[in-house]
C-alpha cells in the first residue's frame, strides 16, 4: 500500500504475542504502565526492502506493487459510512505514509533481550509457511 520506500517498523505476528506473554508474566513491576515498541534490531525497512529480503530468503523474485496514498485518502470517507474498523485502518496506512512510524526498541531489548534482525525474523516466517525448509 502506498508506495515502495517509506520506512516503518514491522514486527512478525508471533513475536509479537511472544512479547505479550512476555510482558505478562514479567516478574516484579518494573515492566508496569510501560509503553513498549517492537521491531526489528536492524530498523524500519521499506515495502521493496521487505520484498527483496523475502526474495532472498525464498530464493523467489517478488515484485512490489502499490496502491497509491491518494486512493487510501480518497476510500477514507465512504468507507467509514459502513466500517469504522476499515475507516481506522485506512487512517492507520496513512499515518504510516508520513515514515514516523519507527520503533525504538531499547525497552524491548530491555525486558524481552534482543531483537531478532529481518532476516530472521522472515527467515522464521519463510519456514512457518514452508516456503523454504
Amino acid at each position: 500500500m502506498g508506495d515502495k520506500t517509506t520506512k516503518w517498523s514491522y514486527v512478525l505476528t508471533d513475536d509479537l504475542a511472544s512479547y505479550l506473554a512476555k510482558a505478562a508474566t514479567f516478574p516484579g513491576s518494573e515492566i508496569n504502565h510501560q509503553t513498549i515498541d517492537v521491531g526489528w534490531r536492524d530498523g524500519a525497512k521499506s515495502q521493496q526492502e521487505v520484498a527483496d529480503l523475502i526474495s532472498e530468503v525464498i530464493k523467489k523474485r517478488l515484485s512490489v506493487r502499490a496502491v497509491p496514498w491518494l486512493v487510501f485518502r480518497a476510500l477514507a470517507r465512504p468507507v467509514k459510512l459502513f466500517s469504522e474498523l476499515g475507516y481506522d485502518l485506512i487512517q492507520m496506512f496513512l499515518f504510516f505514509k508520513k515514515g514516523v512510524y519507527i520503533s525504538n526498541i531499547s525497552k524491548q531489548e530491555h525486558f524481552f533481550g534482543p531483537a531478532p534482525t529481518s532476516r530472521d525474523a522472515i527467515t522464521r516466517w519463510a519456514k512457518g509457511q514452508q516456503l523454504i525448509s
